[in-house]
C-alpha cells in the first residue's frame, strides 16, 4: 500500500510498537506481555 496507511495482521511488530505507546494499551500486573491489539472476531489493523 502507498501513503500513510498499511494493513497489518494482529500482533504485527510495527503495529504492536505503535500500540504499546498508546494510552489504551493494557499492562498486566503480573508482567505478561500483550500479544494482540484487538479482541476476537474478524478485524483489520490499520496503522
Amino acid at each position: 500500500m502507498t501513503g500513510y496507511w498499511y494493513a497489518a495482521k494482529d500482533g504485527d511488530g510495527d503495529a504492536m510498537a505503535l500500540f504499546k505507546r498508546h494510552y489504551s494499551c493494557y499492562k498486566y500486573a503480573d508482567g505478561r506481555k500483550t500479544k494482540k491489539i484487538v479482541g476476537p472476531g474478524e478485524y483489520l489493523v490499520v496503522s
